[in-house]
């Protein structure tokens, strides 16, 4: 993004969505790729032509899923050929929000003149088919796990199986059918429910994943019952029964814990962002076949803490070589 004559002439998606009274045109395609309307959102351009923003080598697809909900799946494609064993893929949670500043780092880490050293990275947003970030009925719906005992979840959540299902049986094969994906580099992240989403899929579907970012994960939902699920994998583990490998990255801001509001630090201090994040990590260190990083970001706030948990997971997404 840069100064023109009438405010701000958009060439950067990232940079157009943290303009912030972009975010409503996240995910309007315009000319083949993923487009930001402008029109009418700049001082003194009112009677401006409408300016596009469009983000290369994307696409926008909305599907009906096997139970009749419409989800819109975000698509950047590498501008190289596959190499034999395909291309890597980092799929995202809260694709709407996520996406954009994802695939904008995965196509300037390809245009690097050392691009030759990281691997090419399909990336793939599953959001909601609104032009809002987030649909936070629908995401508190998707990205919780269902709760234990069985049928005691409440209205609107408990929907984690469901979205994994679809993963599965319609979404993946749907990228697979459009670009040569490496079965060996598939790499999966959300934040803060998508990080609670990203733990239950390990903990419940291991092999469905190579690589885990977990940012900012919801360890408290409800009464931290995704613990019970971890300690069932790990029991699979020690025993033996566990075939997959694979690894797992925890992130969180340094602010997490700290009530910047003062009418929620009552539930800051139960949450216990931060506690909570690096004791989960500190639990699963030592499991063979599952090496486990915790990473905390100095100065971050829960919503802050998202952007250096992206730009890890396609750094962690590309690479081609061990975990580092």
């Amino acid at each position: 993004m840069h100064l023109g004559e009438c405010g701000l002439v958009a060439d950067d998606a990232v940079a157009a969505d943290a303009h912030g009274r972009l975010g409503r045109a996240l995910g309007r395609i315009t000319g083949g790729g993923l487009g930001m309307g402008l029109a009418g959102a700049l001082p003194g351009c009112a009677s401006a032509p409408t300016a596009v923003v469009s983000l290369p080598n994307t696409r926008q697809i909305d599907t009906k899923m096997a139970d009749g909900r419409v989800r819109r799946i975000f698509v950047l494609l590498p501008q190289t050929p596959a190499p034999p064993q395909g291309h890597a893929v980092l799929y995202l949670l809260d694709g709407n929000a996520m996406f954009p500043f994802a695939a904008q780092l995965a196509r300037m880490r390809a245009g690097r003149p050392d691009a030759a050293t990281a691997a090419s990275l399909v990336v793939v947003g599953i959001g909601y088919p609104t032009d809002a970030l987030y649909d936070m009925s629908a995401r508190a719906r998707d990205l919780t796990p269902p709760a234990l005992p069985p049928g005691s979840d409440a209205p609107n959540e408990g929907g984690a199986d469901l979205l994994l299902d679809d993963i599965a049986q319609q979404i993946r094969p749907m990228v697979e059918r459009i670009v040569q994906t490496d079965p060996a580099r598939q790499t999966l992240c959300g934040h803060s429910y998508g990080g609670l989403f990203t733990l239950h899929t390990l903990f419940t579907r291991p092999a469905m994943f190579t690589r885990y970012v977990a940012a900012s994960p919801s360890v408290w939902w409800r009464q931290h019952a995704i613990l019970a699920t971890r300690d069932r994998w790990l029991a699979q583990q020690r025993a033996g029964t566990g075939a997959a490998t694979g690894e797992l990255l925890v992130t969180v801001g340094s602010l997490e814990q700290q009530a910047l509001i003062p009418a929620r630090a009552a539930l800051v201090r139960e949450r216990r962002m931060v506690d909570g994040a690096r004791e989960l990590a500190a639990s699963l260190q030592g499991v063979a076949g599952w090496p486990v990083r915790f990473q905390l970001y100095d100065g971050e706030d829960h919503g802050g803490a998202m952007v250096p948990a992206v730009a890890q997971a396609v750094l962690m997404a590309q690479r081609s070589g061990p975990p580092q």
